[in-house]
């Protein structure tokens, strides 16, 4: 399998310090979304046409909830905090402070570039950091609109994540660590 670490929400570590030695009890909202530690489109993931792979994303931000998504590819959710879950597919994914996914991405698209976005959730103005999955027979560059984040609705949050299911369908692993 495949290890990669996905690093989103950024927070500048001296303005939090000076905020918490002041007495804030607030941390207020990241200063940016990082993938992989770098800025927009610093992530450059290569992948396998036809091939499905195991994304596991963490949220180890400190304050702000993240919505991850990669164009035109769906994210089936089999595993939540260590814990098997029925196999729901989503567009996007909501993932907390804390909280950790594994989700399978089919490689089934046209051979090209597709943006993978982590979003914050519930904070204006929405963050993104952007990086990109570039299938390995692509000859394109990413291009057009970023796919559509989430809505404001907090029931599709909540309500993401069910207990049971299983791995049947997995080929490649890949582990993702979002901050």
């Amino acid at each position: 399998g495949h290890e990669c670490s996905l690093l989103v929400s950024f927070v500048n570590l001296q303005d939090l310090q000076a905020k918490l030695d002041a007495g804030s009890s607030t941390l207020g909202a990241p200063d940016g979304i990082l993938i992989n530690g770098k800025g927009p489109f610093g992530t450059f993931i290569t992948l396998d046409q036809g091939k499905t792979y195991r994304l596991r994303i963490c949220n180890v931000g400190i304050a702000t909830s993240l919505n991850f998504r990669i164009a035109q590819h769906k994210l089936t959710v089999v595993e939540t905090e260590g814990s098997h879950t029925q196999q729901n597919t989503y567009d996007n994914l909501d993932i907390h402070v804390g909280q950790c996914y594994s989700v399978l991405v089919a490689l089934k698209q046209t051979a090209a570039d597709y943006y993978m976005v982590a979003s914050s959730r519930f904070i204006t103005p929405v963050l993104n950091g952007i990086g990109v999955i570039h299938y390995s027979n692509s000859g394109s560059k990413v291009s057009g609109p970023l796919p559509p984040g989430p809505t404001t609705e907090i029931n599709y949050s909540v309500n993401q994540a069910e207990p049971s299911g299983n791995y049947s369908s997995i080929n490649h692993t890949m582990y993702f660590d979002c901050m």
